[in-house]
Order: structure tokens, then C-alpha cells, then sequence
């Protein structure tokens, strides 16, 4: 199942083509700025403000060192060195990705401050206790072994450790991944799709041996974000801009905004936010 996510996220060049983009746009590729990435690497559901205000319920103290498992382009892993001068290690499952986060990271010059490598959040290259924070972003929706996932997020937590979930979950028991509209940015089709309930996954972190600090819906502001999304990048009359999901994505990432929203407002998708602490 990894080659295959992996396949999921595969995109050719995909560093050279971003770079094109940037120079296209105006940036200057040799020094970026957060703000020149947006567009392309704050994909997640509410961009980089839920990623802020989930770090400020959390209460990160500076210098933390924080996991983001499930980095990506290292959109976040960027932001909480920035804006909230922690240590940072990425992991994800695409080796493309990895390479793509270096080489921005190193463009912004934060790459003293994070390092990213390619693993499996399901055996992850760290010794116990080493964390005083982990991110999980839009991850769990490509883990079917969620509790094995839950089971190596505890142990690499020092005790006292946060775990920050920003999650996708279906809305209601009787939800399956049939009852989703397709493509979405973590399937493009139902058997990449591992939703659970939130309160499924609540109950898998309870046995982990994590305690539940702070939770909240944010499917309200879920519809907004995807609102947008659909009238800034989903209109096929429009020029498509020279940043946007599309270069991660390809041709299905100018639907995302649509079938997102669709799911949302009907029902068949939640988004939260919680803050668990190791005990």
C-alpha cells in the first residue's frame, strides 16, 4: 500500500516545475519567502492560519523539537520554525517530496533549523522520548493502521508531549469511503481513502495512552476555505495562476475546491482540531 499512496503523490520534477512556477510569478527562487510558497505548499484545510492557531493551542514553547509527520513540501515544518522558532524533523512517505522540502527549506534558508526524511510514520527513525511535539496534518487519511501509527506518535513523545491532530474525518458511523466524492487531494479514488470518525480515532489515542486537552470542530470554516479554493482555482475560464494546487497535483487539483466542498456541505466529511499531551 506505501508504493501506492506514494504513486498517489508522485509527480514528475516536481521541484524544477514549483522553481518555474515561482520564477514565473515573479519570486526571486534564490531567496524565498513564506509568503511566496503559500499558494503551492499551505494546501491543508485553512492554510497556514489553522496550522497558527493550532501551535498557540497548543502552547509550543520555542525551541521545541517537533515532528511533522506527513510533511509534504514541508509547507508546515517552515512556519513552525519561522513563526514559532521551534526545531523541526520531516517525515514523509514520497521521496519527491522530501527532496522538494530540502531544496525550499534551503532556499529560505531554515534548513539549520529542519531536516526531512523519507520514511513510514509506521516505523519511524527516532529514538523514544525525543519529541516535545508532534504534528499530524492531513495525514491519517492515507493510514490504514491508524493504531500503529497512534502506538510510534506515543513513542517518540517525551512524557509531557503534544500531539497536534488537524484531521479529516467522515462525519457519522454509517459513512464510507464509497460516500465520498472523488478526486480529493489524498485519494482519486475510495481505496486510498482510510477515513475514520473522530470519535473512532479519539478512542484509538485514548489506548495509545494520550489525553485529550482541546478539540474543535472546524467543518464551518472547512466550507469557507474550500469555497474559496473552488472560485479562486476551479473555474475552467479563468487562467489558471502560475501557483496553485496543480503543480502538486495535476489536472485534479482545480477540482479539489468542488468535490471538497461538496463533501462538506453535505455532510459527509469533519474537520477537527485537537491538542492530546502524552501523560
Amino acid at each position: 500500500m506505501d508504493s501506492i499512496i506514494e504513486a498517489h503523490y508522485h509527480s514528475d520534477n516536481l521541484c524544477t516545475t514549483i522553481l518555474d512556477a515561482l520564477e514565473t510569478a515573479g519570486r526571486n527562487t534564490s531567496q524565498l519567502a513564506l509568503k511566496d510558497l503559500a499558494a503551492v505548499d499551505q494546501l491543508h484545510t485553512g492554510g497556514f492560519l489553522s496550522t497558527m492557531e493550532l501551535v498557540k493551542a497548543a502552547a509550543i514553547a520555542p525551541d521545541s523539537r517537533i515532528l511533522d509527520a506527513g510533511c509534504g513540501i514541508g509547507g508546515s515544518s517552515r512556519l513552525m520554525v519561522e513563526e514559532f522558532s521551534c526545531q523541526v524533523s520531516g517525515i514523509d512517505l514520497s521521496h519527491e517530496f522530501i527532496h522538494t522540502a530540502r531544496e525550499l527549506t534551503h532556499r529560505c534558508s531554515l534548513a539549520d533549523r529542519i531536516q526531512y526524511e523519507q520514511g513510514s510514520v509506521l516505523d519511524l527513525a527516532f529514538p523514544d522520548s525525543c519529541f516535545d511535539a508532534l504534528l499530524s496534518q492531513h495525514l491519517l487519511m492515507n493510514i490504514e493502521d491508524q493504531a500503529g501509527a497512534f502506538k510510534e506518535f506515543f513513542r517518540v513523545l517525551r512524557s509531557g508531549g503534544k500531539l497536534l491532530i488537524h484531521e479529516i474525518f467522515t462525519a457519522g458511523p454509517g459513512i464510507t469511503a464509497q460516500d465520498i466524492e472523488y478526486p480529493v487531494p489524498w485519494a482519486s479514488h475510495a481505496g486510498l481513502s482510510f477515513l475514520n470518525t473522530w470519535e473512532e480515532t479519539r478512542s484509538q489515542l485514548d489506548k495509545a495512552g494520550f489525553t485529550l486537552g482541546f478539540q474543535q470542530d472546524q467543518s464551518p470554516s472547512a466550507i469557507d476555505w474550500w469555497s474559496r479554493v473552488k472560485a479562486a482555482h476551479g473555474n475552467p475560464d479563468t487562467p489558471r495562476r502560475p501557483l496553485g494546487p496543480h503543480l502538486v497535483f495535476g489536472d485534479d487539483g482545480a477540482r479539489f475546491g468542488a468535490t471538497m466542498l461538496s463533501n462538506f456541505e453535505g455532510g459527509q466529511l469533519k474537520l477537527m482540531g485537537a491538542v492530546f499531551t502524552k501523560p
